[in-house]
């Protein structure tokens, strides 16, 4: 498991977090 995953991960979780919300 390389950090490119985790970054992934956590642009996932930056996109996620606000339209979750705006939801």
């Amino acid at each position: 498991m390389g950090p490119r995953r985790l970054l992934l991960v956590a642009a996932c979780f930056s996109l996620c977090g606000p339209l979750l919300s705006a939801r």
